[in-house]
């Protein structure tokens, strides 16, 4: 997956090399208002991210920036762009079930034997590459108003984990055998156990000015599950949900 992504990744530095020369050196006619259009800028916003198993838990990320080019075509635009971004929730809970192997339950209506609640506090770092297709209202009064969706790639380069249980005695409960139902092993194996790879669908609203400064508002809805092997089944096959909002200015 890491090699689909850098090759697409490089596909797409490519051909804007390829369309910025042919701007370059192409002169400006009446034709060239139907002819494509390219442009390239930063983006940077603000993330508020959670899982759809957990949809109570909204965490605000200040972690969406990057670069972003456009490829315009009268009415319509497509726009790649590589970014940074902050994903994460602050309260994870994960049941622990005294002397059950099976400890971690959650989300069943079996509630015997429950030992404490672990919450945790998961943030992943990634890098993504949305393919953005926007479509341009066709109307003089609202011109640079669009419409947007398109296919996100990410790919996961690092994690932050931590964990907090009531009672505060929680890493000290053991089972019956004397064995510790939670250590901080288990817990890193959350982060272990995300995948590393995922795509999402990315579907919103924009606005871009003839001056290049511009807005998205998205959604981004994940297709890969967070989780992979059990932790998936325990999450209810959780999926990113992400809400965002971002500034452009391309040139």
């Amino acid at each position: 997956m890491k090699k689909i992504l850098f090759a697409i990744i490089a596909i797409c530095c490519a051909a804007t090399a390829n369309a910025q020369e042919e701007t370059e050196t192409t002169t400006t006619t009446v034709a060239s208002h139907s002819a494509m259009d390219f442009q390239y800028g930063f983006k940077a916003g603000l993330l508020f991210t959670t899982y759809d198993s957990d949809a109570d838990d909204i965490q605000a990320h200040f972690g969406n920036w990057g670069i972003i080019c456009r490829f315009r075509f009268d009415n319509w635009s497509i726009q790649p762009e590589i970014h940074y971004a902050t994903q994460g929730v602050r309260s994870l809970q994960y049941k622990v079930y005294q002397g059950d192997d099976n400890y971690d339950t959650y989300g069943t209506p079996r509630q015997d034997g429950v030992s404490s609640k672990l919450k945790l506090n998961l943030k992943s770092y990634n890098i993504q590459m949305p393919i953005i297709f926007k479509w341009y209202l066709p109307i003089q009064m609202w011109r640079g108003i669009n419409v947007q969706a398109g296919p996100k790639l990410s790919q996961r380069f690092d994690y932050k984990i931590s964990a907090s249980g009531s009672p505060a005695g929680l890493f000290a409960a053991t089972d019956e055998n004397g064995e510790r139902l939670v250590d901080n092993a288990q817990i890193r194996s959350f982060a272990r156990d995300m995948n590393k790879f995922t795509v999402a669908a990315d579907f919103g609203v924009g606005f871009d000015s003839q001056s290049g400064i511009g807005f998205d508002l998205r959604c981004s809805m994940g297709i890969t599950p967070v989780f992979k092997g059990e932790k998936q089944r325990i999450f209810r096959n959780a999926h990113d949900r992400v809400w965002s909002i971002a500034f452009t200015y391309v040139f």
